[in-house]
């Protein structure tokens, strides 16, 4: 039966066969067992130690204490005056001109108070104290820390595990075998993802009826454990491909300097998104409602969103999340999920089932990108119409996220923080507009070849331009920057009732002022995305640091010159050499008509002469030589 299940599995995955047969050996089993076993015991022996120190000092005034006496209502009323005391004296203790003889006073009474809980102080007899229920309250807090402690270590292990497999495989020379074999990339990354840390899975899966047992205790519902389990499955099933993904980024890795490091830095990278994400909600403080999007891939957030009994101190009693409930009520963030105004956070089930789809829709684009990589280690991760697709997914979500029903004095729709969730959409898109500008624009040999070849396509109209593997990315650019443009609408019109502009006839009207800025944003992207274009034609061998260099130089001198001229008295009034300036955004509001109009014609000239510089300097190095001698 073994023989037939083994032979089963080979001919529907013979990598994830491979993988099995190479890591299930006796001795990685039995490592496994007892490391499991061994940190099941460590915190066994831990919550016994935690039990014994308790029953040593317990107080007749502890909530655990069934033994009543003539002094315990007394104790209780001294613990009270003892904490209000405290309180007082630190706030005195806080003011800068503080009363020293107010100090004194309550330094004294505070002393009087904590000698008299000293004398009526007294343990609590062994018999009466309430272990039961001592155990009820600290149960959840195991569960929690064995939760957490098997989180960290599936995504540090598991990314380190597949990054270094994978670079081992590329040291060998059997990743290019993997690359001719018939098998489909899917199907290959699917046996590295289940096989390669099978032996990390096998360890967590002997921590598995500890961890039901703990939640059972712990007072939460199989079924709502049975969803956590799944969201847990999608979500880290993201973060490992993505540690498959730059497993796979070998030969980009080792030009800016990782090589040999990859796995390491892999680990580390997560550990420190792991703790950043741990933080903040930690630190928790009300954010706008666009930091939903991090959040929705943070695995201390589902923890928290799915069983907040075991997790309570995540817990935020700020009544900026539902007016309508007290401030004493806790509430989780992702409770709060609103999808397109429809109440998501609202069902366990339902939140379950978002963060299951989100993970799996953010795990195919990345399915994508692997596809690319594995089979074309030097081209782009992404195509043209791929990238389309991944600017208009995230402008869909991101808008759907921020849109909050409020339902008080604000009107029907709320967009919490209006300013900074537009700061965000910016920050985001300027994010994913410069990735594409850098792996969708040709290099020098690419642009050859696609200048000397593209005339025999059939297809060597806007489509090309449009959607061409290795045609010049401009118009890839272009389009981006449309649809980015278009999701920025609803903001601008939003914020044009909310901006108030210098209280002067010359000033341009408020919505043209934020029209121009969105044009002059989408007009330096494609200045940046040209003079990228160019320097990647020449034959440097570090073209993105020759174009991050040129760019930032572009970027930064202009403002740098112009500040130190605006700090002489001569250059205060004149403002409006800004416009001109790679920083068009400094003291926009107070621009004329005039000024504005002359600034975006003189942006769109260069911008369309750097473009035109860059696609004459393809087609010079497109014509072949024997022409080039011909003409002569």
């Amino acid at each position: 039966m073994l023989e037939g299940w083994l032979d089963w599995l080979g001919d529907r995955n013979p990598q994830l066969f491979r993988e099995l047969k190479g890591r299930l050996k006796p001795r990685n089993i039995l490592l496994a067992v007892g490391a499991s076993l061994m940190g099941q015991l460590l915190l066994v022996l831990l919550a016994w130690q935690r039990f014994e120190n308790f029953i040593h000092n317990v107080q007749q005034d502890s909530a655990y204490c069934q033994a009543s006496s003539p002094a315990l209502h007394q104790l209780i009323d001294l613990n009270r005056q003892n904490q209000i005391l405290t309180e007082k004296l630190n706030q005195a203790y806080g003011i800068m001109e503080a009363d020293q003889a107010t100090i004194n006073a309550l330094s004294a009474q505070l002393g009087e108070v904590q000698e008299q809980i000293q004398q009526l102080a007294a343990p609590c007899p062994p018999e009466s104290i309430n272990t039961v229920l001592w155990w009820v309250d600290q149960t959840p807090s195991y569960f929690a820390t064995l939760t957490l402690i098997s989180l960290v270590i599936l995504l540090v292990g598991g990314v380190y595990l597949l990054i270094q497999n994978l670079e081992q495989e590329e040291k060998k020379g059997t990743l290019t075998f993997l690359r001719l074999c018939p098998q489909s990339t899917p199907q290959l990354m699917l046996g590295k993802l289940l096989g390669v840390p099978i032996v990390l899975y096998f360890a967590l899966a002997c921590a598995l009826p500890l961890h039901v047992g703990l939640a059972q205790l712990s007072g939460i519902p199989l079924g709502v454990l049975l969803l956590f389990y799944g969201v847990c499955i999608a979500g880290c099933g993201f973060f490992l491909t993505g540690g498959i993904l730059v497993g796979l980024l070998t030969q980009t890795l080792q030009q800016v300097g990782f090589k040999g490091f990859q796995a390491i830095g892999g680990a580390f990278g997560m550990a420190i998104a792991l703790s950043s994400l741990f933080g903040a909600l930690m630190d928790y403080q009300p954010e706008p409602s666009a930091m939903m999007i991090f959040h929705l891939l943070n695995p201390f957030a589902w923890c928290h969103a799915l069983m907040p009994q075991a997790f309570s101190f995540f817990n935020s009693t700020s009544s900026w999340f539902d007016p309508t409930l007290s401030g004493d009520t806790p509430q989780t963030f992702l409770r709060m999920l609103h999808f397109y105004r429809l109440p998501i956070g609202s069902n366990p089930l339902l939140l379950a089932l978002f963060l299951i789809a989100n993970a799996l829709f953010w795990r195919k684009w990345l399915g994508g990108m692997i596809e690319r990589c594995f089979r074309n280690p030097n081209g782009s991760l992404l195509s043209k119409r791929q990238w389309y697709g991944l600017m208009l997914s995230f402008q869909i979500i991101f808008l759907g996220l921020v849109l909050v029903p409020r339902g008080v004095s604000e009107g029907d729709l709320y967009l919490d923080d209006l300013f900074w969730t537009f700061f965000l959409l910016i920050l985001i898109n300027t994010f994913l507009l410069v990735w594409a500008i850098l792996t969708l624009t040709p290099r020098r040999q690419t642009a050859i070849d696609w200048a000397r070849y593209h005339h025999q396509k059939s297809n060597t109209g806007l489509v090309e331009w449009l959607e061409g593997e290795k045609s010049p990315a401009l118009g890839a650019i272009a389009l981006l920057l449309l649809i980015a443009a278009i999701f920025f609408l609803p903001w601008l019109w939003l914020m044009s009732h909310h901006i108030s502009l210098v209280a002067n006839p010359n000033v341009a009207p408020k919505l043209l002022v934020l029209v121009a800025g969105v044009a002059f944003y989408g007009l330096w992207l494609l200045i940046y995305a040209s003079i990228t274009q160019h320097i990647f034609l020449f034959s440097f061998k570090q073209p993105h640091l020759w174009a991050f260099v040129v760019n930032s130089s572009i970027f930064f001198f202009p403002p740098l010159l112009l500040t130190i001229l605006e700090s002489q008295n001569n250059w205060s009034d004149n403002r409006g050499i800004w416009q001109f300036s790679s920083l068009p955004w400094v003291y926009l509001d107070s621009a004329s008509p005039l000024t504005l109009g002359l600034s975006l014609l003189t942006h769109t000239l260069i911008a369309a002469v750097l473009a035109q510089v860059s696609l004459s300097r393809i087609r010079y190095l497109g014509k072949s030589t024997t022409q080039t001698l011909l003409n002569r």
